[in-house]
């Protein structure tokens, strides 16, 4: 098994919808079934359909042949040193006992050098159902905490603004708000690089073809409002050693970063797991179809999560009653992170 770490450097922003449809409300990663979408676009118009069907029937019997995490955010200084960033444990909060009680709540993200250092060396104890004392964060981490987070909203931040549709009977302009996710350095200005990362792990077969599905994605853009340019990016190998001591462990509970969807068997496994959920939905975007339907809804495991196994997780059917085309599969395989309390 293989795996590959890819920058996705920004050059428009991104409007990535939530599941309440508005507008006005987008998510500031890309979760991994949008990604799997995505490049299953891609590569039907790459590789051609028979290469795609051939991936979706071996990914549908073994999941575990690609495993793709949602794109989180990374930050390059002028130096060239990359700062890679995770999502915080769930339940997290109440481990660790900061001067500022809120801080994680203003924190989205913590840089890895911290995730390393908090949730891999045991310094916290396993969530067995018992009380313990909070445990300090010296101040120092503290403060280099809340400037990461200063780095992060200057470096990507969400931008509402106001756009108009044609009214279809009065024919005349009805403003609404569209929000989109904004990145520092979309347009090359100098300074700090900002832009998202994925991982993928899998069979050497079908890690190979990534690079070319994700350059050809990056052109077609990824999301929503493509029509008018969102979504575009370029591709960058990044170094996979930075991260790769965090995955090849093993430890008590293991951090989703990716949107899991556990198979009917796995479910018992769950047990003593901390867990949220996402609501996923959305219109069937086809080429095979000059008319959209809805896909099913369904309920997702967000990425955050701490599980106590890691669930292989599972490819969704999700094609609507009365779809007349293709099968429609919404990706729902599991990528953790071993975690220790």
């Amino acid at each position: 098994m293989a795996i590959r770490l890819f920058h996705l450097k920004p050059l428009s922003p991104f409007h990535l919808g939530e599941a309440t449809g508005a507008m006005e409300r987008v998510s500031e990663v890309i979760h991994s079934d949008t990604l799997f979408s995505g490049l299953c676009h891609a590569w039907l118009r790459l590789y051609g359909r028979k290469s795609l069907e051939s991936f979706l029937r071996a990914l549908k019997d073994d999941g575990g042949l690609l495993k793709l995490s949602s794109a989180f955010p990374y930050r390059k200084n002028e130096s060239g040193e990359i700062a890679y960033y995770l999502p915080w444990p769930l339940g997290s909060a109440s481990i660790f006992q900061f001067e500022d009680h809120k801080v994680v709540k203003r924190i989205p993200f913590i840089p890895v050098e911290f995730f390393e250092k908090f949730f891999t060396n045991g310094i916290a104890e396993a969530f067995s159902g018992k009380t313990y004392p909070r445990i300090q964060i010296p101040r120092a981490d503290e403060k280099l905490l809340i400037e990461e987070a200063k780095k992060l909203k200057e470096g990507i931040w969400i931008e509402t603004r106001i756009s108009t549709a044609l009214c279809r009977r009065s024919m005349s302009a009805v403003p609404y708000y569209v929000s989109v996710l904004r990145f520092k350095t979309e347009r090359k200005t100098q300074g700090s690089e900002w832009g998202l990362y994925i991982l993928a792990e899998g069979n050497e077969v079908w890690i190979e073809k990534l690079p070319g599905a994700l350059r050809l994605l990056g052109d077609m853009g990824v999301g929503g409002e493509r029509s008018i340019g969102c979504g575009v990016f370029e591709i960058e190998h990044g170094d996979f050693t930075r991260l790769e001591k965090l995955i090849d462990r093993q430890a008590d509970y293991y951090m989703s970063i990716s949107l899991v969807f556990p198979a009917r068997e796995e479910r018992e496994k769950l047990e003593r797991s901390r867990i949220n959920f996402l609501e996923r939905k959305g219109w069937i975007e086809s080429p095979e179809m000059p008319f959209a339907f809805r896909k099913k809804r369904i309920l997702m495991i967000k990425e955050g999560s701490v599980l106590a196994y890691p669930v292989k997780g599972s490819l969704i059917d999700v094609t609507p009653d009365g779809w007349p085309g293709h099968k429609v599969y919404r990706y729902g395989v599991g990528f953790y992170l071993p975690v220790t309390f």
